[in-house]
């Protein structure tokens, strides 16, 4: 994420992104904890020692090669960029099932979250 990406969450109305990192010196800088406290934008950053923090990260970004990056051949990078966006936004975040969110899918999760149903009496 550069000063740039930034600079754009923050100016387009996001409401708020989680920008995921490891402990590595680049991302413990003051001078990155300065860019990124701008409005918009939250810091998450693994545990010391655990393997398992981008796990699900890391898998995100293997099935995104493996299910569309090795199956095209792309142009140009504006023609790249449209199909990651496309497959993210039509098919990842719409059709595909993920077992770390109940085998739902995570446009189902983010309506739950953002329509919580009514605690009933049991």
């Amino acid at each position: 994420m550069t000063h740039g990406h930034i600079d754009t969450l923050a100016s387009n109305g996001t409401p708020q992104a989680v920008f995921r990192s490891d402990r590595g010196s680049r991302y413990a800088s003051a001078e990155y904890a300065q860019v990124s406290a701008r409005p918009g934008v939250v810091l998450s950053v693994g545990r010391t020692g655990s393997c398992h923090d981008d796990a699900v990260a890391e898998s995100w970004c293997s099935m995104l090669r493996n299910e569309m990056y090795y199956r095209n051949t792309f142009t140009t990078g504006a023609r790249a960029r449209f199909a990651v966006v496309d497959y993210v936004e039509v098919f990842h975040n719409r059709r595909r099932r993920h077992p770390t969110l109940g085998h739902r899918t995570p446009a189902a999760v983010h309506v739950a979250h953002q329509n919580p149903q009514p605690a009933t009496a049991a």
